[in-house]
């Protein structure tokens, strides 16, 4: 007489006791947890809410054919490290560049919030463009006489563009390019090209730097002269909220010794600036018709960086880690870590294959 077979563990519901039925899992779920033992579940009484995992008994002849799904080798686990340490990495410099707050930017011994608008500085009364032509050197013999300081337009320095439109130029296009001592030659040439409405090619305004659309020109965001009111403030740095841009009209005419001048008119404002090149010193040192002053460029205010200003006088660099550039620190130390551990010595396949093996019993 054989002994009967075992019944089923019947299921009930950890909530009110009630029975449950078997719910399908996703794909999801299934690779996530893969115990054939496991399954999920959800109470039938239309009251209770429960649904959860249960072990149910699979019986001896289902429970011997269940073939767990084999490991991934230990080599292939190992490889995957370093590519979630790279993902992590990536991770955490995106979360960083997306948390971390837009950094006030320095514009001669200030800082400034993005989109905020300052109107300068006085110039120092040394500055050559406020020296007066008879102190200046002469010129040369039949050469052009310095032309005498007007008053025409305030001079100042260290202007933060943050809002366009907020005060539109109230001058001539001369007014300012003589302001700017630009030669008589290339004042009347960009004249007429302004005049004419015939720009070289447009711009695109931005924080970083100013783009001609055509890609060939690239001209620094700070350090350029610009016009307001009737006013041309030196050492002017575009600040505008993060990601906006502004179009102007580059206009660009030669002097007898083939140096270049670029001069933009934004179209909101109509402010005309005198731009530098990008990797360019700054403007020659002119006054009037070519002389060059005895003491520092007119339009480079100050130092080349404000930055470095701005360090002496308050004993700080500007310079502060993310917390993207400290997540990425941390996660290139834990790999570097996990890449030098010392490996344990481990025996070859067959000796751990001899070793697991259980001797037979003899006879």
């Amino acid at each position: 007489m054989t002994d009967a077979e075992p019944r089923r563990q019947r299921l009930g519901c950890p909530s009110c006791g009630g029975s449950v039925r078997r719910r399908r899992r996703s794909a999801l779920q299934r690779w996530l947890l893969r115990d054939p033992s496991l399954a999920r579940y959800r109470c039938a009484a239309a009251a209770c809410a429960w649904t959860g995992l249960l072990t149910r008994d699979l019986g001896p002849d289902a429970a011997a054919a269940v073939q767990l799904p084999r490991p991934w080798p230990l080599r292939t686990r190992r490889s995957l490290v370093p590519l979630m340490l790279a993902g992590a990495a990536v991770l955490a410099a995106h979360w960083g560049s997306a948390q971390a707050p837009v950094a006030d930017v320095p514009v001669g011994a200030r800082l400034f919030a993005a989109g905020e608008a300052f109107d300068g500085e006085a110039l120092p009364l040394a500055h050559p463009l406020l020296v007066p032509a008879s102190l200046q050197v002469p010129a040369n013999a039949g050469g052009e006489a310095p032309s005498p300081r007007l008053a025409a337009l305030t001079l100042r320095r260290f202007c933060a563009w943050g809002r366009p439109g907020r005060m539109p130029y109230r001058g001539t296009v001369d007014e300012a390019l003589r302001a700017a001592q630009l030669p008589a030659g290339v004042r009347a040439q960009i004249g007429a090209a302004i005049a004419a409405g015939r720009p070289h090619d447009r711009l695109s305004i931005g924080n970083d730097a100013i783009r001609a659309l055509s890609g060939t020109r690239t001209f620094e965001a700070d350090g350029f002269a610009m016009t307001y009111g009737r006013t041309l403030c030196l050492g002017t740095r575009v600040n505008f909220r993060p990601g906006h841009v502004e179009p102007a009209s580059l206009y660009e005419a030669f002097d007898d010794s083939g140096r270049r001048y670029s001069v933009m008119v934004p179209d909101t404002c109509g402010n005309v600036s005198v731009l530098k090149a990008r990797g360019e010193r700054g403007l020659p040192r002119l006054a009037g018709g070519g002389t060059r002053l005895a003491a520092a460029d007119p339009l480079d205010p100050g130092p080349a960086d404000p930055r470095v200003m701005h360090a002496v006088l308050s004993g700080k660099p500007n310079e502060v880690p993310t917390p993207g550039t400290l997540a990425l620190a941390g996660v290139a130390l834990a790999a570097a870590v996990f890449a030098a551990r010392p490996k344990p010595n481990r025996p070859k396949a067959r000796e751990r294959a001899g070793a697991l093996t259980p001797s037979r019993p003899s006879r």
